[in-house]
């Protein structure tokens, strides 16, 4: 193992809890997910029965450009997430690291698109994750083998840090679909009763069939001692529209070994901005469970339409 690629490897550790999407294993149905991921531009008959099939979330396309929005081909930007270290033992972090942390922005994207047939109606066509930097002052998604052509041209600790990450998002997983909801698993480390924890971004993506709206929640899911999942607060995060994430870090000086840093030595501080929407108890159970059949999907999106004031509105066709 050569120098730089000792410098690296903590580097890319701090990198992909700054992402906050770890290449970790995630609750519950893990052992049954497959790495094939649904087709980018499904035909609204092919997610129209309820998919609970755990499976790799889709990947932007490099090249896509984030302007104030969602580039050409989306409808919606989802999330856009800038990562810093603001808080705890900042000292211990290096400048390089420090840049290191905000070089690779986290975007979620999905597309709202009509569905066939007379009525005007929509459906949530596509959700797809990646990462983007600054390239000529302009957000553009990349991955490792096209940063290059796409002219970032990254030197070999930026390389390391970007391919180490992209392989990180695998760990995010779609675990619920219909043709106008998706819901994603993100492992995560959060700061959370003063101590870096590992634990569950659950987030739920809805399109409304009537108006083509966009609405996404974010919760956190945390473990029981038994391994059962469990919510870490009866609250949801309603994000804006177009969300643009100030990702705070917080640094914990005590998970690092000679001067070197653990996984768990950087975390979130908290979720992105958002509405508060209670958990009630109409969905406080399928919030944090596995999804055993199609039944607990239908529920659970009802219950959100609810939450958000979509309840007047028929949640699948």
């Amino acid at each position: 193992m050569t120098k730089s690629r000792k410098i690296a490897a903590p580097l890319t550790i701090l990198l992909l809890c700054a992402v906050a999407w770890l290449g970790a294993r995630a609750w519950g149905n893990n052992s049954a997910m497959t790495d094939a991921a649904p087709p980018e531009r499904p035909a609204a008959a092919d997610v129209e029965s309820v998919d609970i099939e755990p499976r790799q979330m889709a990947r932007i396309e490099p090249g896509a450009k984030i302007e104030e929005g969602p580039p050409e081909g989306w409808s919606h930007l989802v999330l856009h997430a800038v990562p810093r270290v603001a808080e705890g033992d900042v000292e211990k972090v290096s400048a390089l690291v420090n840049r290191l942390v905000s070089k690779f922005h986290l975007t979620i994207l999905a597309d709202v698109a009509p569905t066939d047939g007379p009525a005007k109606r929509f459906r949530l066509d596509r959700v797809a994750i990646g990462l983007a930097l600054p390239i000529e002052k302009i957000e553009t998604v990349i991955s490792p083998a096209t940063q290059e052509k796409l002219g970032a041209k990254l030197g070999f600790v930026d390389r390391n840090a970007l391919s180490e990450s992209e392989g990180s998002l695998g760990g995010v997983k779609q675990v619920a679909r219909t043709s106008t909801m998706l819901v994603f698993d993100a492992p995560s480390i959060m700061r959370l009763d003063n101590k870096n924890r590992s634990v569950t971004q659950r987030h739920a993506v809805l399109a409304s069939p009537t108006t083509g709206k966009l609405a996404t929640l974010v919760w956190i899911v945390d473990q029981n001692e038994d391994g059962s999942p469990k919510l870490v607060d009866d609250t949801a995060h309603l994000l804006p529209e177009n969300c643009e994430d100030d990702r705070q870090i917080f640094v914990d000086a005590a998970q690092f070994s000679f001067g070197i840093p653990s996984k768990q030595a950087f975390a979130l501080v908290k979720l992105p901005d958002g509405d508060d929407i209670p958990i009630d108890a109409n969905w406080r159970t399928l919030a944090a469970g596995v999804f055993k059949d199609s039944t607990d999907v239908v529920k659970l999106e009802q219950a959100l339409r609810a939450a958000i004031g979509w309840n007047k509105e028929v949640t699948r066709r």
